[in-house]
Parts: structure tokens; C-alpha cells; sequence
């Protein structure tokens, strides 16, 4: 991987969420040949995202939010500077507490 910086995707709500979200970044990106474009390092990683649905019924407390969480501290180190995450607020704001507690 180059040193040049990066948006990660930390995914888990489905692919075409992930897929949808990228697509915005490389349309809203104004390049003129591909080396132009944003890096972008995808993480879908959807199978060991624990069931959304389930958790926003209250049929279990496993918070997606808890392994997205893991997956962007491992992918900072990959030069990653910003993260986009393709979820709704309860899961995003869980993400941004759980990293203020370990300075991501």
C-alpha cells in the first residue's frame, strides 16, 4: 500500500450500502485519469457484522457498532485519514463513542 492517504469503508449493513457509498466518493471526486482518484480501502467484512435488525429489535444487545469499531482502529494504521461508515445514527454514534475511548 502507498503512503498516500486514504478513505476507509468499514461496512456490515450490506454490500450495496458499501458499494453505494463508494461509488459517491469516486463520483464527487474530480479526477482526469485514475491515478487521480481517491484511494479508498473497502472493508465489508457484512458476515461478522452482528444482525442490525435483530439489535434495533432488542432481541439481543450485540451492537453492530462494537466490531465496526474494532475494524477501523486495525485500518488506521494502513494510512486510512478518514472513515465512512454507511449506517444510520444509532450505529454511527455507538462507533464514535466507542473510538473516543481509544483516541481514533
Amino acid at each position: 500500500m502507498t503512503n498516500q492517504p486514504c478513505i476507509g469503508i468499514v461496512g456490515g449493513m450490506g454490500p450495496f450500502a458499501d458499494l453505494d457509498l463508494e461509488r459517491k466518493i469516486f463520483e464527487h471526486t474530480q479526477a482526469i485519469t485514475n491515478q487521480d482518484h481517491i484511494n479508498v480501502l473497502h472493508i465489508p467484512k457484512s458476515s461478522d457484522v452482528s444482525d442490525l435488525t435483530v439489535f434495533l429489535l432488542r432481541k439481543t444487545e450485540k451492537n453492530p457498532a462494537d466490531f465496526i469499531s474494532v475494524i477501523i482502529q486495525k485500518i488506521t494504521g494502513l494510512g486510512v485519514v478518514s472513515i465512512g461508515i454507511p449506517h444510520g445514527p444509532l450505529i454511527f454514534n455507538s462507533v464514535v463513542e466507542n473510538l473516543k475511548k481509544v483516541n481514533v
